[in-house]
């Protein structure tokens, strides 16, 4: 007689008995499995359009459909009890993917595995979604209880190329059967079950839901010009092996992109925020998730003005077009418009606007497409049809991000480094890179970082950005003090003073021994607006109606690239203010 085969590992937390149906909403009928760090843009993008067809309550997703406040372990295993198919997303990280314990995958209190080695156990369909190039999992590299994952047809899936139609199509036609719900023609969701299924929950339309794919007749009108096919023209940056991921902006940001297609009033959709948020990323992220939708998808960097038109003239040479070295802004645009009217939707990036009125000659260019704009300045106005505001990390993504690239440091340590840098995502991707290849360990990095951080953030592999953070800010700091000479002796000031909100009628009473330019504004509240104002177009940090925000990291920064002299002058200002 043979050994027993040794009992399933435990999962991370019992299985809770069911509740009452009054107690808990209906479980989802499709559960999507996925690892953090992996590739959650799949995940969301399986999720999204799933719940376009069969509704969105159909699926679950831990990362959106935990409600806030509610018993996130049991209402996990609600959902995957009550499920009949879960989608278990396959990243190119996700055998790999690793704590001080070693690989994730292999420990008994993985949710990842204990999700799927319960669903094989149970009997439920699995279909496993390779994506990003990922391959199939050999039996040797995964635990025993998920050793039947490899006999499973697999899905490929490229969400970021060409195959995701494919590959959802593909999963729709396998789940509908099994879920008993009938999916919905182009994204629409279903309005009945199927054929002899008992109608459920989940099969009304997807009512929260505002805005879907727009369908295509079978016959054009004679009056709209029929689509030239042709190569796909691009230039988008491509984004870096240590991207810092970021889904749930994305995901705003797609839903404000649509939200404009939908509603029939055409403008730029601007990501917004301060110096190393991560705006440029953002809209790399973004283009490169609906790569399928935009045959013509072109990157302008915008930060010079002058320079914009030369760059629409290689776009024009690109789609065919003989307007010269630099066009006139008053031909281009018109000229373009015909031209990529002919290529089908576009997408047009306009990285780095620093006045909202540079922008305002070439807002025709979203009628038809797609207008994205990167800038540090909120303050649009009617000419953004939205405006999607970037900020720092939370402190989980923060921890989450480093311990990835740091492996063995403790969850706690981790959590005082990304205290240390403010939670701002240059910060935390530069910091990472730096300490990944430096014999320097997390806790002493954020020690340095009260006195050095001029030095420290300079260093580290910058791939994700233009520039490291204490260039870019070396340089907002040259550009504001041009703007404003004021600012040169603001700026010290607030870095002497405590991290918290700095209300301007701290600076209205003016100070004798104050610099003379920055004592002038302070007595005069108006000059002191344009100074608050000039340093909110900066990016710097934020500014609100009532006060100048200031954060730790900045400040610190600031102390170190300024002379002792300065800055104990500035402190003595400042006891007297």
């Amino acid at each position: 007689m043979g050994t027993p085969p040794p009992p399933p590992p435990p999962l991370p937390m019992p299985m809770p008995s069911p509740m009452p149906p009054a107690a808990q909403e209906p479980a989802a009928r499709i559960f999507v499995n996925f690892r953090n760090g992996d590739d959650p843009y799949a995940a969301w993008t399986v999720q999204r359009e799933l719940g376009a067809r069969f509704g969105r309550d159909a699926v679950f997703r831990s990362s959106e459909s935990i409600p806030p406040g509610a018993d996130w372990a049991a209402t996990i295993w609600h959902h995957h009890r009550g499920s009949a198919v879960l989608v278990a997303v396959i990243g190119p990280r996700w055998l790999t993917i690793a704590d001080e314990n070693g690989p994730r995958l292999h420990q008994p209190d993985d949710w990842v595995r204990a999700e799927i080695a319960e669903a094989l156990r149970s009997g439920k369909l699995v279909i496993p979604l390779l994506v990003s190039g990922a391959p199939r999992p050999t039996a040797e590299k995964l635990p025993e209880d998920l050793a039947d994952l490899v006999k499973l047809q697999t899905v490929a899936m490229d969400h970021r190329g060409t195959t995701t139609d494919r590959a959802i199509e593909a999963l729709v036609e396998r789940i509908a059967p099994v879920v008993g719900l009938v999916p919905g023609p182009g994204g629409t969701p279903a309005t009945g079950p199927a054929a002899g299924a008992l109608a459920g929950p989940h099969a009304g339309p997807d009512r929260d839901r505002s805005c879907g794919p727009v369908s295509v007749p079978a016959a054009a009108p004679a009056s709209v010009p029929a689509l030239t096919p042709a190569p796909a023209v691009r230039n988008i940056p491509p984004v870096g092996p240590h991207h810092l991921d970021r889904p749930d902006a994305v995901a705003e940001l797609d839903d404000a992109v649509r939200a404009v297609r939908s509603s029939g009033r055409p403008g730029p959709v601007v990501v917004w925020g301060g110096i190393g948020t991560g705006k440029t990323r953002l809209a790399i992220e973004y283009a490169g998730l609906r790569e399928a939708d935009h045959p013509v998808a072109w990157w302008i960097a915008a930060d010079r003005p002058d320079l914009v038109p030369s760059q629409l003239a290689v776009l024009a040479q690109a789609l065919g077009l003989g307007l010269g070295d630099v066009p006139d802004v008053t031909a281009v645009v018109p000229a373009l418009l015909g031209a990529l009217r002919r290529r089908g939707r576009w997408l047009l990036v306009f990285d780095g606007v620093r006045d909202p009125a540079e922008l305002a000659p070439y807002a025709a260019l979203a009628d038809g497409g797609d207008l994205l704009v990167t800038s540090r300045t909120g303050a649009w106005g009617e000419l953004a049809a939205v405006g999607c505001r970037v900020d720092r990390f939370s402190r989980q993504t923060s921890v989450r991000l480093l311990g990835a690239r740091l492996g063995r440091a403790s969850e706690a340590v981790l959590d005082q480094l990304a205290a240390a840098l403010d939670d701002l995502p240059a910060a935390v991707g530069q910091a990472a890179a730096f300490l990944a290849a430096a014999p320097l360990g997390p806790a002493r990095y954020a020690e340095l970082l009260a006195e050095r951080a001029a030095e420290l953030l300079n260093r580290g592999e910058t791939f994700s950005y233009p520039t490291s953070l204490a260039a870019a800010w070396s340089l907002a700091l040259d550009r504001l003090a041009a703007e404003e000479p004021a600012t040169a002796d603001l700026v010290p000031h607030l870095a002497v003073l405590a991290a918290a909100p700095v209300p301007f009628e701290f600076f209205e009473t003016g100070a004798a021994d104050a610099p003379p330019g920055l004592a002038a504004a302070s007595a005069d509240p108006i000059r002191l607006a344009d100074l608050a104002a000039a340093v909110a177009r900066s990016g710097l940090f934020p500014v609100d109606a009532g006060a100048f925000h200031p954060f730790p990291l900045f400040q610190a920064f600031v102390r170190g690239r300024t002379a002792d002299d300065r800055l104990t002058a500035a402190a003595a200002a400042a006891r007297r203010w």
